[in-house]
């Protein structure tokens, strides 16, 4: 683009987390659906805030930019989905799958016959 910043660029400074800091939220949640525990809307929200405080953490000066001052809207999950739909389609599939998964009884059985051989031998 003849050497000009892209508008998501030019707008990063206000968005709540940096395209760096998404891109490691969407690495979590990718490896959470990967182990089969999609995260909820509220666990993603969690995650997105320490991601969010580890950057203040490091920096260790109060927050001058509006962005690292203000909470986390109520619409920056939706927000945050159109920008990443890498996440969307998996993120309902999983959800699910896992609910289809849980649903099993040969899975429900496993799990009972590995924590009663944990207990036996304990």
């Amino acid at each position: 683009m003849s050497g000009r910043t892209s508008r998501a660029q030019g707008h990063e400074h206000e968005q709540i987390l940096s395209s760096a800091e998404e891109k490691t939220l969407v690495r979590w949640l990718s490896r959470l659906t990967c182990a089969e525990f999609p995260a909820s809307p509220a666990l993603t929200i969690q995650i997105a805030e320490k991601v969010r405080q580890s950057r203040l953490w490091l920096a260790r000066t109060p927050p001058t930019l509006p962005s690292t001052r203000r909470p986390m809207g109520k619409h920056w999950l939706d927000r945050f989905r159109n920008r990443h739909p890498e996440i969307q389609g998996v993120w309902t599939r999983q959800i699910e799958g896992v609910r289809h998964n849980i649903a099993n009884l040969d899975i429900v059985k496993t799990y009972f016959e590995a924590v009663t051989e944990l207990y036996l031998q304990h």
